[in-house]
């Protein structure tokens, strides 16, 4: 009987080792399982706030870009509105370039007459 509770408290001995070396070994896992578990939240965290900004920033970029296209259709439109204001002062410059060559054309025909006319009062004389 001595023998055996001898040898029962050895090993018993060692189940308390293996129980402490076990519950030792148990908690280092469960931190490392939280540890990884805060990682893997924080990581899930950082890709939510990822898919925020890239919606926001695809959001901004389409306004952005509505806002340009508006701003180039309304400088379109007022660079339309300056050409034909430009065509009707060219249209109006044409039509007095074609009226002083006809005046000039007719003060030519009368210097012309009157020189003719004044060469023959000349020899005439």
């Amino acid at each position: 009987i001595g023998e055996i509770t001898d040898e029962n408290c050895k090993l018993l001995a060692k189940c308390e080792n293996l129980e402490g070396r076990l519950a030792s070994s148990n908690s280092s896992s469960l931190q490392s399982f939280q540890d990884l578990s805060r990682e893997v939240n924080c990581t899930l965290d950082m890709q939510a706030e990822n898919h925020a900004l890239r919606h926001s920033m695809d959001d901004a970029i389409e306004l952005a870009s509505e806002n340009i296209a508006y701003i180039y259709e309304e400088k379109l439109a007022n660079l339309n509105k300056e050409l034909i204001q430009v065509s009707l002062v060219n249209d109006d410059l044409l039509r007095q370039n074609e009226n002083l060559r006809a005046k000039l054309e007719e003060t030519e025909g009368d210097i012309h007459q009157k020189v003719m006319s004044f060469k023959g009062e000349r020899m005439e004389i």
